[in-house]
This record gives C-alpha cells, sequence and structure tokens, in this order.
C-alpha cells in the first residue's frame, strides 16, 4: 500500500521512493514520529532529525477482522538484531494509539502486526530512521 496524495504514476513512484508505503496480506497498518513537543510527524520512510530523546510515535491500524498484535521493533546499523520495545493487542476494525520510544542516532523504528486468529494476515511498515 502506497500513500500517495495523486494516483499517478508519478506521484505513487516518488511516494515507494521515499518509503511511504507499507507491506500487508490485509490489514492496514502506518506509523509517523516526531520528537516529544514538536508539531510537525515525520511518515514511515522518513529520515528523523531529532539528535537522542524521546521519540513520540503514533501508530494506526485498519481492518482487523478479529484482532492484531502490533510491535514496535527498533534496531541501528550494527546491530544484529532488533529489539522489541512495545506491544499491544487490539480489537478488530480500526484505531490508532500514541506511544513513547527512546531513541538515538542511527536508530530506526519499524512496526509490524499479525491478525490474533489467522497469523497469515500481517502487515510491516517501512522505518523511520533517527538522526
Amino acid at each position: 500500500m502506497v500513500y500517495a496524495d495523486y494516483l499517478t504514476q508519478t506521484n505513487i513512484k516518488e511516494n515507494l521512493a521515499l518509503g511511504h508505503h507499507y507491506v500487508t496480506t490485509f490489514p492496514g497498518l502506518a506509523m509517523w514520529a516526531r520528537k516529544s513537543g514538536a508539531t510537525s510527524w515525520s511518515w514511515m520512510g522518513d529520515i528523523l532529525a531529532m539528535g537522542a530523546g524521546t521519540a513520540e510515535v503514533y501508530i494506526s491500524y485498519a481492518d482487523s477482522y478479529d484482532g492484531m498484535y502490533i510491535y514496535v521493533m527498533k534496531g541501528k546499523a550494527g546491530w544484529t538484531t532488533e529489539q522489541q520495545v512495545y506491544s499491544t493487542m487490539v480489537g478488530a476494525g480500526n484505531g490508532s494509539f500514541t506511544i513513547n520510544v527512546n531513541v538515538e542516532p542511527g536508530a530506526y523504528l519499524r512496526v509490524y502486526s499479525r491478525e490474533i486468529n489467522d497469523a497469515n494476515y500481517r502487515a510491516y511498515t517501512t522505518p523511520i530512521w533517527f538522526n
């Protein structure tokens, strides 16, 4: 799924290149982040220049049949594995929530979900990088 302002070939390609998309087998999933206290949000795929500190992460989900597990993963170049920094279970349907996560330059956050009763229904966002 590509987030694009216009359904033109050019706009879709531009947003794919920017990482403003997610991969899914059915449910919808998106995330944005900003430095705590800031007014503007960065999309998944963006680089957020904020140094070390607390990032406010907004997560939106849609079209879940029977509820989903949602996981927020943190990684960094040079790490051999990601860290799970948050998880929750949400009900069927649509919704959103905000969490706070400590980040540092070079780190990234990404979100993935899987439906409770059918783990084949999953979604994966592209990461937001922090500098």
